[in-house]
């Protein structure tokens, strides 16, 4: 469930936003270039997605999302590693809430904030999880969200 970014209060979730809105100057989004995982504090890293916005042939219109770099806290904590797939090739953890996130972020072009819980059974992990999470926007042409980065951070439920 999307939640206000005012309504934050993980201090992790906070760095990682903190950090975005310190790259990105005066632009609604840094670049991909410019936002820099190594800049980012490293305890942190493990737990970011980054996630290529794919056009359609017009340029218009979002279709889906190719994982870029999925962090290895993700996939220690939801059992599978996505790096390189689209977004509609894999089984959802949430359901259809993860994508309609992600085409917000595109059309708002700004972060949003989510809590939910996520299903994990069918990658055999017994427990699922609380999972308190960011989805920024980045734009490498200053005009179109082209990558969405996320950052995750979790608890038993």
């Amino acid at each position: 469930m999307i939640i206000d970014l005012s309504d934050v209060t993980d201090p992790e979730v906070l760095e990682f936003i903190a950090y975005w809105s310190s790259v990105k100057g005066e632009s609604f989004a840094p670049t991909w270039k410019r936002f820099n995982l190594p800049g980012l504090n490293p305890k942190l890293v493990p737990y970011v997605i980054v996630a290529d916005a794919i056009r359609d042939g017009a340029g218009d219109e979002v279709v889906d999302f190719v994982i870029r770099f999925w962090g290895t806290g993700q996939t220690e904590w939801k059992g599978a590693d996505k790096t390189g797939k689209r977004t509609r090739d894999f089984p959802q953890f949430r359901g259809p809430e993860g994508w309609e996130e992600y085409l917000r972020v595109v059309r708002e072009k700004r972060p949003i904030a989510s809590r939910d819980t996520v299903y994990r059974e069918q990658y055999g992990k017994r427990v699922n999880i609380e999972q308190i999470q960011v989805r920024v926007p980045l734009s490498d042409d200053g005009i179109h969200v082209t990558k969405v980065a996320t950052f995750g951070s979790w608890s038993k439920v």
